[in-house]
């Protein structure tokens, strides 16, 4: 029997599936930076996640096996890194990998370090175990890497030296300060999502197809919010809502147990990656629920639905907070426990309920996965209100068919930034829908964080039996800080006011580079990397420097906080180079400067309860995504909000910028300022 490495005393669970591997692993922390340097060997850093396919294949292919761990253990310091958990060594190490190789990353990512500097001199992705896919076999990687450690450590060192002069450039870069900030920028890239956008099938042209929720969010938020003409913002949101409808529609989306994939290998959106994220599922809650309440399209907020049926079903821990993934795998193949078999339907659909998933879903057609069906909707249900009963009885007898085979695995971490995704996606599912249940479990969540991953001055990374990892990245003070500003929209109350501004205070005083401008992604307090990234891409998770900046520019607004507005102001003018360069890479970057040019609309209604349900009711009838809607009770009115004090039984103030207008004291105003 193997026995248990280092690594079993870890919480990560990727980090645990490695602990019986007959490699020597070492988590990344000072034992093993110092095993390295005494033993003067070079450090093997292998970064992935739990949900990760191809982590799972060179896990079974090389770090099971004995012969490949042998060359591991003798030439190398091996170190297993969870990218969830450390998400700064993954964008440090993910960015040496693109400068070395001139390529792309990925996970696994294999990279090799001089102990001394911890500089990366070799780096891929995913090894074979043996020649395959062009590519040599991890073993032979070893050996040559081995030997060129031993025989040319001078070449090594020039070569670490000119990398060294790289990374300082990287940090020693200024951008450039511009103090007028353009509309241009918004222009531009709508013309080129206008491009982008495959008109067909929805989303961006190509394949593979991501979801992309961050950026899809932004552009309907900017289509609104600042109008450049009618027919351009029209033909964009068009598309937005042709991708959302599209990706609802396919395989994609899981039509039994609700909640989406990480991706589709196709431009069609029909065949999917089958790893299911937190963070996807959270920030696709908050997307669909817009959408709904912009459009009424009851398909969106059943949409919203599934993915939080799914979520209460497969992710919630009983302590309140939200898991992280499950993996794409189940018994070893990949997709296994989401695919279908007509044979096995008919053993326990009735004929009726068969028919009616053999319409919608296309059984009648040629499998599309492997001999067997995945499921894509092909009929819509919902013009057939005959069917209706028969497909819902029917997908529930799937769903508990489904249920008693094999599982994929999960990850039971529970991450800081990606569960505060989840509090944004359910309190504007609990507002929009005015579903007193999701607004409740966006409390409890929101109860979850603070109990667990605050400790009274500062945020953690993770929590998993009792247990806190790592302390908080800026994703995690971004990110929260932004559900904090629709929490508050949803569910008034002045201890998570108090809470959003020590979360704002804290983001400017360790995050923000006080000699440049622009928000480091580690704080001045955290383990000193080679290299101390900013990150402004909008990826599969938003740049948390584009959220901190609009959630600290929205704040400032409403608290008329001048620490608050002025490094929002500096965000914008140190990056407006980067949007006049290529606008359409940073949705958040072009959030932020929309609100600059085109103030959000904010309304604080107070006074009676009654009478401010009422003008809520009113006011998310005439939905907008800039419109930002606060109702403060009488005794519910803050310090920070005393210039709106009044006795009256109802003030709706509605403020552009710093201006407010007089206060609208009855429902029939505002219905008249609404066009209602």
């Amino acid at each position: 029997m193997i026995e248990r490495n280092r690594l079993s005393e870890e919480t990560s669970p990727y980090l645990l599936q490695h602990a019986h591997n007959p490699v020597h692993w070492y988590a990344w922390n000072e034992e093993a930076i110092q095993a390295a340097r005494t033993q003067n060997k070079p450090i093997l850093l292998s970064i992935g996640y739990a949900a990760c396919h191809w982590c799972h294949v060179m896990a079974h292919e090389s770090f099971e096996d004995e012969q490949t761990a042998e060359l591991m253990n003798r030439y190398f310091i091996n170190i297993k890194v969870d990218r969830e958990e450390r998400p700064d060594l993954d964008k440090v190490y993910q960015q040496m990998h693109q400068i070395l190789t001139q390529q792309g990353g990925g996970w696994p990512l294999t990279v090799f370090l001089s102990p001394e500097s911890l500089i990366p001199f070799f780096s891929g992705t995913y090894f074979p175990k043996e020649r395959r896919f062009q590519r040599p076999s991890f073993k032979e990687i070893l050996q040559v890497v081995a030997g060129f450690y031993a025989n040319d450590r001078d070449e090594i060192e020039a070569q670490n030296q000119n990398l060294a002069l790289v990374i300082k450039q990287l940090e020693d870069q200024k951008q450039a300060v511009v103090h007028k900030i353009k509309k241009t920028p918004l222009f531009i890239a709508k013309e080129q999502w206008l491009l982008e956008f495959d008109e067909q099938n929805g989303g961006f042209k190509g394949a593979p197809k991501f979801p992309m929720p961050s950026a899809i969010s932004a552009i309907l938020y900017t289509c609104y919010s600042f109008v450049q003409e009618k027919n351009v913002d029209a033909k964009v949101l068009e598309q937005v809502m042709t991708t959302l409808e599209k990706m609802s529609q396919g395989g994609i989306y899981d039509h039994i147990g609700g909640g989406f994939f990480r991706y589709a290998v196709d431009e069609h959106w029909q065949i999917p990656h089958f790893e299911k994220m937190l963070y996807d599922n959270a920030q696709m809650i908050s997307l669909y629920a817009q959408a709904y309440a912009l459009s009424q399209d009851a398909r969106f907020k059943n949409i919203v639905k599934g993915c939080i049926q799914w979520a209460n079903e497969e992710m919630l821990s009983t302590e309140g907070g939200f898991y992280s993934s499950l993996d794409a795998d189940s018994e070893g193949e990949e997709g296994k426990f989401y695919v279908w078999q007509k044979e096995e339907l008919e053993t326990f659909l009735d004929e009726k309920a068969f028919s009616v998933i053999n319409q919608i879903y296309g059984l009648n057609e040629a499998p599309n996965f492997e001999e067997k069906w995945h499921l894509i909707e092909k009929h819509l249900p919902y013009t057939v209100t005959a069917s209706e009963k028969y497909l819902f009885a029917a997908k529930e007898k799937m769903k508990l068919y489904r249920n008693m085979r094999v599982k994929p695995s999960l990850d039971d971490k529970l991450l800081c930034a990606w569960n505060a995704l989840m509090l944004k996606g359910l309190s504007i599912a609990g507002m929009v829908l005015a579903d007193d249940q999701v607004s409740m479990q966006a409390t409890r969540l929101f109860t979850f964080i603070k109990n667990n991953l605050f400790d009274g001055e500062q945020l953690w990374v993770s929590y998993k039996q009792g247990k806190r990892k790592q302390t908080g990245f800026l994703d995690d003070y971004a990110f929260l800080l932004d559900a904090c500003w629709y929490y508050l929209q949803m569910k008034w109350d002045q201890e998570t006011l108090t809470f959003a501004t020590i979360l704002a205070r804290k983001l400017i005083e360790v995050f923000w580079d006080h000699e440049n401008g622009g928000f480091y992604f580690t704080s001045s307090n955290q383990e000193k990397l080679i290299y101390r990234p900013k990150v402004w891409v909008d990826d599969a998770l938003p740049a948390g420097s584009a959220v901190a900046a609009v959630a600290l520019q929205r704040f400032a607004l409403l608290l008329n906080d001048a620490d608050m507005a002025s490094v929002a102001d500096t965000t914008l003018k140190v990056t407006q180079a980067l949007l006049d360069e290529k606008p359409q890479f940073f949705p958040n970057l072009l959030v932020l400067s929309s609100d600059y040019l085109s103030s959000p609309e904010i309304v604080i209604i107070h006074g009676k309860l009654e009478l401010i349900n009422e003008a809520k009711k009113l006011l998310l009838k005439a939905y907008l995504p800039h419109r930002f809607i606060f109702t403060v009770q009488h005794e519910a009115m803050p310090t920070q909000l005393g210039h709106y004090v009044s006795n009256d039984d109802l003030n709706i103030y509605i403020c552009h910028g710093n201006v407010c207008h007089e206060p609208l004291k009855d429902l029939d105003r505002l219905k008249a300022y609404l066009h209602l």
